[in-house]
């Protein structure tokens, strides 16, 4: 697959240009770095476009209640740069971590070894290192833990499975609680950002790991399981349209008048827009022609800036030159709601009537892959 269909760069910078060769090293380097393997598709896209801007697309989750939600994603990482890296998010997780849970988890841990008469078994059967010698681990020895806490991981699931409570406040529970944290973000790490609100992550503990499947999390509180593995994730993504999108080839008397019916079939404005400023437009302001209908929605025309392919929602848009955008001016679910029951269906009547005019997406969410799979038909 071509990730430049629908990742966008994140900065011009020619020296975060994808050199496979270098790539590769970074790959290597990380991978030997953490103690961790990147899935294989996730290598792809890396070496497809290091990563970018991923605009308007969401993955779909269940939460805890059942409810399918929407989650916005904002950047996919790569390992070519500085703030938007792998390598920056799993070192930021780790201290993240250290300081907000894996201490708690090792006192609390350590409480209930000792309370329930359980030390030298756990010791002896390797549950926990050996170097914990006293209840109260100093730490240096917490630190160790941490770097070496995947080597315990399937012997501590084993214990802990056994641990009973029934008061949810009991140190039993926390200890339970705890080490279902730490083992989730101990053994991930962070491969997107959701615009600060939340994150994505690769989880090893589904014991496959050279694919580790894909959750959301948000803060240390909470997290989803989303897909089994990155290949299905990227299949599974969503787009949300707030516009009918048009392709043309040239700006003609076709698009003025295609224009025109639209403002007054459509939408019941005047209209006497002549091609000479739809042209002058387009040549001398920098986002090309737009008119403000109602405060709320929008006809624009533009010349199509991605004729590579890449950009975040210009994946179908690199057989056209120019681009007509119909839709609501600034996001709102209650406008784009109404535009889309008000006025889709007469657009899409009006454009029946024109040839040479592509549409390209109507508003709503889309599979991602299937739009870019129709944009090649």
């Amino acid at each position: 697959m071509d990730y430049r269909r629908f990742l966008s760069p994140i900065s011009s910078d020619k020296n975060l240009e994808v050199v496979p060769e270098v790539i590769k090293q970074k790959i290597n380097d990380l991978e030997k770095e953490f103690n961790i393997k990147l899935p294989p598709a996730y290598i792809e896209m890396i070496l497809s476009c290091d990563g970018g801007r991923i605009k308007d697309t969401y993955a779909l989750f269940k939460n805890d209640k059942g409810k399918t939600c929407h989650t916005y994603i904002d950047i996919m990482y790569g390992v070519n740069r500085d703030f938007w890296s792998i390598q920056r998010a799993f070192k930021q997780n780790w201290e993240l971590l250290l300081d907000n849970g894996f201490y708690e988890f090792v006192y609390d841990l350590m409480f209930y070894i000792f309370k329930s008469g359980q030390f030298d078994k756990f010791r002896e059967e390797g549950i926990i290192p050996e170097y914990f010698d006293s209840e109260e681990p100093d730490d240096e020895q917490i630190n160790q833990f941490y770097q070496e806490f995947h080597n315990y991981a399937n012997k501590l699931d084993a214990a802990i499975r056994k641990i009973e409570y029934t008061d949810n406040r009991s140190l039993n529970a926390r200890v339970v609680g705890y080490y279902e944290m730490v083992k989730f973000f101990r053994l991930s790490f962070e491969f997107a950002s959701d615009d600060g609100h939340g994150a994505y992550y690769f989880f090893y503990g589904d014991k496959n790991d050279s694919e580790p499947s894909v959750w959301y999390a948000y803060d240390l509180d909470y997290w989803y399981k989303i897909s089994p593995n990155f290949e299905e994730f990227i299949k599974s993504l969503v787009v949300n349209r707030k516009d009918l999108c048009f392709g043309v080839d040239k700006i003609d008397d076709n698009v003025c008048s295609f224009i025109n019916k639209l403002l007054t079939s459509v939408f019941g404005f005047d209209s006497a827009l002549t091609i000479e400023i739809l042209l002058d437009s387009i040549a001398n302001k920098m986002f090309g022609y737009e008119i403000t209908l109602y405060d709320k929605y929008a006809i624009s025309v533009s010349r199509n800036m991605y004729k590579d392919g890449s950009g975040y929602r210009e994946t179908h848009y690199k057989n056209y030159e120019f681009i007509i955008e119909v839709g609501v001016k600034c996001y709102d679910d209650s406008d784009q709601t109404l535009f889309k029951e008000a006025y889709e269906d007469k657009i899409i009547s009006v454009y029946n009537d024109f040839k040479n005019i592509k549409l390209l997406y109507t508003v709503g969410y889309h599979s991602m892959i299937d739009e870019i799979i129709k944009a090649d038909e």
